[in-house]
């Protein structure tokens, strides 16, 4: 499994300037809200806390940081097909 840490790390993504980066990638950000894998990912980061807070106020920091670390996962692996649409020539042209 790939690791996405960054906008850059997305090898659709990688060789573009970092402006260009961020327009593309706020695209296709708001076309994977209407996916259910989304939405399950964002409730996670809540889980996540809760759970960690169970073991105090550090644990649930520790659990909203590794829910937000999964959150972003989803939703890279989400976006990539719509940054491929994007990027494609036909969006590029117009059509």
């Amino acid at each position: 499994m790939q690791i996405y840490w960054t906008l850059k790390s997305v090898p659709e993504l990688s060789g573009l300037p970092w402006e260009e980066r961020v327009r593309v990638g706020r695209a296709a950000s708001w076309k994977i809200a209407r996916h259910w894998q989304f939405w399950v990912s964002s409730v996670g980061i809540g889980l996540c806390a809760h759970i960690g807070d169970i073991y105090g106020r550090i644990g649930g920091y520790i659990g909203a940081v590794v829910g937000a670390f999964i959150f972003s996962q989803v939703q890279i692996h989400l976006a990539r097909p719509y940054i491929r649409a994007l990027l494609s020539p036909e969006h590029a042209s117009g059509r």
